[in-house]
């Protein structure tokens, strides 16, 4: 499976490095061990820094596009000081820069003036590459999990071995805006 918690450090860490100290998080079910896993690698690397953990800043919402676009709508029309946005899902990344617009703002990294807003997305799909600008997601292998997961199979049958094990793909940060 996933990196959950490093993915979310990862991209918790990109978003840092551009110069953001505002970050949300938006998507996902309070429910979801995923989110949890990806809140609290999105929560650490907020402290390790030295940065506010603001609970109001992390918003639940059902998957989609229309969902996402109105929680961070409303997220940001309740705190205009957040500069960029952690998104749980690669449809919230994508209903997230509807979401922006609507307030007459606009996606990208100049975080100086309080207009633009950065968004990082994670599990990147293709319709992502159509945004603008391009979206930057972090991203699990999925072949790589499949692949990982296949040859456990095949070593369960050539061994009868029934002992579980728990094997974890490492996530990559793709940069849309230097593809």
């Amino acid at each position: 499976g996933p990196d959950n918690a490093s993915a979310a450090k990862m991209a918790t860490e990109h978003l840092i490095n551009q110069g953001h100290r505002r970050i949300a998080y938006v998507g996902g079910k309070i429910s979801s061990l995923c989110r949890a896993e990806r809140v609290g690698g999105y929560c650490s690397t907020l402290m390790q820094f030295g940065l506010p953990f603001k609970p109001e800043w992390v918003v639940e919402c059902d998957a989609g596009q229309a969902p996402a676009a109105n929680a961070v709508e409303q997220l940001l029309i309740n705190h205009p000081q957040v500069s960029a946005v952690l998104c749980h899902y690669s449809s919230t990344a994508v209903g997230a820069v509807q979401g922006i617009h609507r307030l007459g703002r606009s996606v990208g990294t100049d975080n100086l003036f309080n207009k633009q807003i950065s968004i990082v997305g994670f599990d990147a799909v293709q319709d992502a590459e159509l945004s603008e600008p391009p979206i930057t997601f972090v991203n699990s292998d999925a072949k790589e999990i499949g692949r990982q997961a296949a040859k456990r199979l095949i070593e369960q049958f050539e061994t009868s071995d029934t002992v579980a094990r728990k094997v974890i793909v490492a996530p990559t940060l793709v940069n849309a805006m230097t593809e």
